[in-house]
């Protein structure tokens, strides 16, 4: 549907803005065995991947989003997670028209101070982020946080901490506050707080080790919002490099996008 406003001064030309909206109920139902969506009351299956598509959103245009995701059954996916970025417009117009359910991320991740300061700067950017998304149904959640742990910078995330649920709570708090409509994943990977529920699974991938793809199959998942690699090392990259990679090198190869920005090893 399409709500348009017309204002027409009695001495000038009209001025008409219009934006396309939906009516729908969205519900993440999250309990001790199972987290799962529900849209407009039935269980709502998520086929879809973590969307990054560029380094710099500037190399984004329409033409590309609709390359990247086409109509129809061609597309194998009916659902996005936006990985801790925003994207452009014309990207929640098309998801809108293609009805792609997207799960919105704000762009903290990992490690970021918790001084009083920076906590109101935060709250302030992800009301602003709701406040501007919050018009496209093609959106049905919001995440505040991704990965956060100690806050110390030490290794991945075993647990929210006393500062980080201090923080998490405050931004969804703002989230739920700005659009009520939509469930607010507090931290994700914490799959057994029931303020977040979802988990991230990287057996066979960037877990490494003896672990593999099937390691995965004899378990039962809650929802699993990351899951395998963004783009495997071409074998022509891991040719030219007879040595023993170090640490810094391993990372590039399993996140080439990074590779882009001349990181010295």
């Amino acid at each position: 549907m399409k709500r348009v406003l017309e204002l027409v001064p009695s001495h000038a030309s009209g001025l008409t803005v219009s934006t396309t909206f939906a009516v729908r109920t969205v519900e993440l139902r999250r309990s001790a065995d199972e987290t799962r969506f529900f849209l407009n009351g039935k269980p709502l299956y998520l086929r879809g991947a973590t969307y990054w598509p560029d380094l710099y959103l500037s190399n984004m245009s329409r033409v590309r989003y609709e390359r990247e995701h086409p109509s129809g059954d061609a597309r194998g996916y009916q659902r996005i997670r936006v990985h801790v970025h925003t994207e452009d417009p014309e990207f929640y117009e098309l998801c809108d028209r293609l009805g792609i359910a997207l799960i919105q991320d704000n762009d903290l991740n990992w490690v970021f101070p918790t001084d009083v300061g920076f906590t109101a700067r935060a709250v302030r950017h992800f009301g602003a982020l709701v406040e501007q998304l919050r018009n496209h149904p093609s959106i049905i959640a919001w995440v505040a946080m991704n990965e956060v742990g100690d806050l110390n910078g030490v290794g991945m995330p075993q647990g929210l901490s006393p500062e980080g649920h201090r923080i998490g709570a405050q931004l969804v708090s703002r989230a739920r506050q700005l659009d009520p409509t939509r469930p607010v994943i507090q931290n994700s990977i914490d799959k057994d707080d029931l303020a977040s529920g979802d988990e991230h699974d990287y057996r066979g991938s960037l877990m490494g080790g003896k672990t593999t793809y099937f390691d995965i199959f004899a378990d039962k998942s809650k929802l699993v919002t990351e899951f395998g690699v963004d783009a495997p090392p071409a074998l022509t990259s891991l040719r030219v490099v007879p040595r023993p990679l170090n640490a810094c090198e391993r990372f590039c190869l399993a996140w080439p996008s990074f590779t882009i920005i001349n990181i010295v090893c």
